[in-house]
Parts: C-alpha cells; sequence; structure tokens
C-alpha cells in the first residue's frame, strides 16, 4: 500500500541513501499511479507493508512496524515530531524506534 500524506496528498517514498553509513531518507513525492487513465504503475520506493514483531500483544504476532516493499528497510523515528527515516528492519520487534 501507499501512504499518503492528506495534506499535500503526496506519497511517502523511500530515498535511496547517498552515503553508505547512513540510513536511508523518507520523502514526500508526487503518488505514483495518479494519472488520469490510472494506467500508471506504482515505483516499489512507495510501496509498503506490515512488519516487524508486535511485542505488546502476546505472542508477539505480526506487525508494529512497516516496511517498504520487497526491501528490508523500516520506518524508524525515534519521538514524536522527529525526522523519520529507514533502517534496516529489526523483525524481532525490539527496536522501539520502529514501532508505528
Amino acid at each position: 500500500f501507499q501512504l499518503r500524506e492528506e495534506k499535500t496528498g503526496r506519497c511517502l517514498e523511500r530515498a535511496p541513501k547517498e552515503n553508505p553509513t547512513h540510513s536511508h531518507g523518507v520523502v514526500l513525492a508526487p503518488c505514483a499511479g495518479d494519472d488520469a487513465e490510472g494506467a500508471g504503475g506504482v515505483a516499489d520506493l512507495q510501496l509498503w507493508h506490515l512488519a516487524n514483531r508486535d511485542r505488546q500483544r502476546l505472542g508477539a504476532p505480526c506487525c508494529s512496524g512497516l516496511a517498504n516493499w520487497n526491501f528490508l528497510q523500516c520506518l524508524t523515528a525515534h519521538s514524536a515530531g522527529s525526522t523519520v527515516a529507514t533502517f534496516e528492519c529489526e523483525i524481532t520487534g525490539h527496536a522501539d524506534s520502529q514501532s508505528f
């Protein structure tokens, strides 16, 4: 699924990292697939899916986070209002910064 920001109507997109030691960033970009005929495809950079175990629930079932489609990068933020980026998914659910 795509994540669309209500105010601008733009979609969250993973921005490939510029430096190999940094995490991937995220940007709000025009939503792919929004052409008039509906024939446009959606780039993997704008597709997200549920991820990571939810340690707050009994048995730690899926899902406490959001991952970029077909890529082991999950949304990460250290507090409300902080910068959002992506980082390698902590699939066991032990990274509070990846809980959304």
